[in-house]
């Protein structure tokens, strides 16, 4: 069963009409964001002084005697452009229509991204595993299945940079795979990779792991291409840093910002310049990996996808080396770096928000072990249970994943719970018709992916 990309897009986009919220703007992380998105577009400043958000977040710092969001500004650059018609075409406006103007940003800016990123997932686990059946079944199982699904109702950076290095990513190995080689793959990837750096700065990681891609002799010539297409958004980057904070260190990171009556961090708290001692570091990589906010507790599918990792790079004859090679590397010293320089667990977040960038990247492992589902009886049921495990926790987190109930050392998943059976009737008609449609389409795709016919080795190479 061949999936077309319309039926794909369609589907997310539609999941994220009904579920994007619009209780946003309720949390400093909503409100520094769309404090800047208003004052863009209403003051043409990224002063936030005068905005109706102003007193709603600590999240911001103070620079030359005003306050600024300390959230990178790429990201509310984009989502301006979408108020800037929202305001002046429709008439919403994020002063009087509060609710209804973050959900249609949301929706345009985080949602439709994202519904696209899962048209480039399908392309690439298609090219991994030949298998449409497979693709399929893993689209739904890794777009609804972990927190990346969770946080693309919300206005954040990490679904967005995600959603960038999966189309990114799809390019790098369209140009691996490609006997001639092409620049365009080469340069749409390099802007990518840099856009999403630019956006959230633990992805600049991203751009120095590609050179994976250019380390053959005959790849090699391509590699300034690649250099020289990020530097755009790397420049924009750091000028906006001068701008807006008056040096190329990011906001979050300079402690000197933070220095001023009233503000809720002090310089030794924030994230990016915090140093916790060896005992505090295992605490708190436990706490974050396996438990309370535990990135494979809330979503035991990433298990299969480091055991996919480690197990395909073991061996000799696979062909897909480069790419999972580059997934590892790149998504374990994405972790590293925020288990070692962070202290807060993410704030207050259903598990690790800042953890989904790197799941529907990790996602693209499982695509390597279609035989091991297809043809162990026991390995497809692990498969089939972790999966739904992950569905459940992930589809709990589109509730209030930015909330700040979720009581210090409890599981995310468990102080959602009874939020979720005491919400208004409306919400729990939407969570139940959306729980059965995904288990419905998971019986569906299962299904079919089981009884089809068996395709190409997954060692074998396939050119685009």
């Amino acid at each position: 069963m061949k999936l077309k990309s319309w039926h794909i897009f369609s589907f997310y986009a539609f999941l994220f009409l009904l579920l994007t919220k619009f209780r946003g703007t309720m949390t400093w992380n909503d409100s520094s964001r769309m404090a800047t998105i208003e004052s863009l577009v209403k003051f043409q400043t990224f002063i936030i002084d005068q905005s109706t958000f102003m007193e709603k977040t600590l999240d911001r710092y103070l620079y030359n005697g005003h306050f600024y969001s300390d959230k990178p500004p790429i990201l509310s650059i984009y989502g301006a452009i979408y108020y800037f018609f929202i305001h002046h075409g429709l008439g919403i406006t994020l002063a009087e229509d509060k609710r209804l103007a973050y959900y249609l940003i949301t929706f345009f800016t985080i949602g439709l991204l994202t519904a696209l990123s899962m048209v480039y997932f399908y392309k690439i686990v298609q090219r991994i595993s030949g298998d449409d059946s497979w693709s399929g079944l893993l689209t739904l199982v890794v777009g609804m299945g972990t927190l990346f699904f969770s946080y693309s109702m919300a206005f954040n950076n990490h679904t967005f940079s995600g959603a960038l290095t999966i189309i990114a990513f799809y390019y790098l190995m369209k140009f691996r795979q490609d006997k001639t080689g092409k620049v365009s793959n080469v340069i749409i990837s390099g802007f990518l990779l840099s856009l999403s750096g630019a956006v959230d700065i633990i992805c600049f990681i991203f751009v120095i792991f590609a050179g994976i891609f250019f380390l053959e002799k005959r790849r090699i010539s391509y590699l300034p291409i690649f250099i020289l297409s990020t530097l755009p958004m790397i420049f924009i980057y750091f000028g906006l840093n001068i701008y807006t904070a008056g040096g190329l260190k990011p906001p979050a990171m300079n402690p000197s910002l933070w220095d001023y009556p009233g503000s809720a961090f002090s310089p030794a708290s924030l994230s990016g310049v915090t140093s916790n001692s060896f005992s505090e570091l295992l605490s708190y990589s436990w706490q974050m990996l396996f438990w309370y906010k535990g990135f494979f507790l809330h979503t035991p599918l990433m298990l299969l996808a480091v055991y996919a990792l480690v197990k395909k790079l073991s061996q000799a004859n696979f062909s897909y080396k480069p790419e999972f090679f580059y997934i590892l590397m790149a998504s374990g010293s994405f972790l590293f770096l925020y288990l070692t320089r962070s202290n807060n667990y993410s704030g207050c977040a259903y598990g690790v928000r800042w953890f989904a960038t790197i799941m529907p990247l990790m996602g693209i492992a499982l695509a390597a072990l279609r035989d091991e589902v297809k043809y162990n009886k026991m390995f497809g049921q692990v498969f089939l249970g972790l999966s739904v495990i992950s569905m459940i926790m992930a589809l709990m987190g589109t509730y209030e994943p930015f909330q700040c109930h979720f009581a210090k050392h409890i599981p995310s998943f468990v102080a959602a719970i009874p939020r979720i059976i005491t919400s208004p009737n409306p919400y729990r008609l939407r969570f139940l018709l959306i729980f059965l449609l995904q288990f419905f389409l998971l019986y569906k795709l299962w299904k079919a992916f089981k009884t089809s016919q068996p395709v190409h080795k997954i060692e074998s190479p396939t050119y685009f």
